[in-house]
C-alpha cells in the first residue's frame, strides 16, 4: 500500500519556479487580527509552471490523500485565460486543461500534510501555468509571461482578462480574494507593507520578490 512515507515521485522543477518563486508555495501568514484570542489566517500564495501546475493522474495520489482527503484546504485557482475570480473552493487536485483536468503536483502534498497539522481552515492562492517564461523575448504558452518590467505591465491586461500578463492575472486575483473573502474574516485583517490590501501593493510586492 503506497503512504506520503514510502511513495516516492520524482518532480522536474525548472530554474524558474526554483529561484523566483521556491517551492512557488509561499508561506505567507496574513495576519487577520493579532488579537491573542484570535489566531491569525494562513495563506498560502502558489505560482509557477507545468510541475505546479500538476501533471500527474489523481489516480496516482498518495493512498493518504485519496481516503482522507482534505478537511481545511479552500483555493481560488487561476491559469493563463482561467480565471481565480477573487473566489474559494473546497480544495481538490485539478488543472485547467481539456484533456484532463484530474491532475496533481507537488503542492497537493504540501497542502494535505499541512491539512493534517493544522486543523483548521487556511487559504491558497494559485497561479499556474505550464511553459510560460518571464522574459518577454523567450516563448511561452499562449504568448504569456511572468515578466515584471513596467513597460510589459502597462502594455497588456492580465491573462484572464484577454491580456498575456500572468503576474497581474495572479496579483489581481490575490487582491480579490483579500477584498471579497479573507478581509471578512471574523479576526480582520492588518495589512503588511510589502503586501497591502489591493492588487496594486500585491503587485508591487511581487515584483521585488521576482526581480531580486
Amino acid at each position: 500500500m503506497k503512504t506520503l512515507h514510502t511513495q516516492r515521485f520524482t518532480l522536474h522543477a525548472s530554474h524558474f519556479t526554483l529561484r523566483v518563486l521556491f517551492l512557488t508555495t509561499l508561506f505567507l501568514s496574513i495576519c487577520m487580527g493579532l488579537s491573542a484570542r484570535k489566531k491569525p489566517v494562513m495563506v498560502i500564495i502558489t505560482a509557477g509552471q507545468s510541475n505546479t501546475d500538476g501533471r500527474v493522474s489523481n489516480d496516482e495520489l498518495p493512498d493518504d490523500i485519496k481516503e482522507r482527503g482534505y478537511k481545511h484546504c479552500w483555493w481560488s485557482y487561476g491559469s493563463g485565460a482561467v480565471s481565480g475570480n477573487g473566489h474559494f473552493e473546497p480544495f481538490w487536485p485539478r488543472v485547467a486543461k481539456t484533456d484532463n483536468t484530474e491532475r496533481w503536483g507537488y503542492d497537493a502534498v504540501v497542502y494535505y500534510l499541512l491539512d493534517q497539522q493544522v486543523k483548521r481552515d487556511f487559504y491558497v492562492i494559485k497561479e499556474s501555468l505550464g511553459g510560460t517564461a518571464i522574459d518577454t523575448a523567450c516563448v511561452s504558452t499562449n504568448s504569456m509571461y511572468w515578466s515584471a518590467s513596467p513597460a510589459f505591465l502597462a502594455s497588456t491586461p492580465a491573462a484572464d482578462k484577454g491580456g498575456k500578463s500572468l503576474l497581474k492575472a495572479f496579483t489581481e486575483n490575490i487582491g480579490a480574494c483579500i477584498d471579497n473573502e479573507l478581509s471578512r474574516h471574523k479576526g480582520g485583517l492588518t495589512s503588511r507593507h510589502s503586501f497591502g490590501t489591493r492588487a496594486k501593493a500585491t503587485r508591487r510586492w511581487l515584483t521585488t520578490t521576482m526581480t531580486t
